[in-house]
């Protein structure tokens, strides 16, 4: 099963056998990015919007959690230890704690990050002028910045880590 998410709070769902079907998220803002493991998923979408998705017998539930900010936040990650991260507009970082509670983090740059995962042991953010964070210990670090370079997505393994952007940049 998939759950993607999109404009006016739409949340279509799609199982095994191909069908699609929409789930009620209850919301009507723009959702911008969704992210989970087997305990716990999470939505993040326009004016700081974060919603729990809870699933149960094939039944999806979306509850509001408050993220501390108006801000757009285009991306979510969630690591294996329940932490979470949610990035967008202006630099905002916005981070969650294993019991729930969210917080702002400070970011070294105001660009507006695009997407937010993790790879080699660490959190990296992307976005606006080729710019890469790292999150080492409690602070966010700049490892990269390149003026006209646009980046959308970053994944990474255990070893690697991959930031790509726009007209084919990897």
């Amino acid at each position: 099963t998939a759950v993607a998410v999109g404009e006016a709070g739409t949340a279509p769902i799609i199982d095994w056998l191909g069908k699609v079907r929409p789930l009620d998220t209850g919301s009507s803002k723009p959702l911008r990015g969704i992210d989970g493991n087997d305990e716990l998923t999470l939505v993040a979408g326009e004016a700081g919007a974060i919603l729990r998705v809870d699933e149960a017998d094939g039944d999806y539930s979306f509850s509001v959690e408050s993220s501390g900010t108006i801000s757009r936040l285009n991306d979510v990650h969630v690591a294996a230890d329940g932490a979470a991260w949610a990035v967008g507009a202006t630099g905002t970082i916005v981070s969650r704690s294993r019991d729930g509670a969210w917080t702002t983090e400070a970011a070294p740059s105001a660009r507006n990050l695009h997407a937010v995962g993790g790879g080699k042991g660490a959190v990296y953010a992307v976005g606006d002028n080729g710019l890469l964070l790292r999150r080492g210990g409690d602070a966010w670090m700049k490892e990269n910045e390149a003026p006209g370079e646009f980046l959308y997505g970053v994944w990474g393994t255990a070893t690697e880590t991959f930031a790509v952007g726009w007209t084919g940049l990897i």
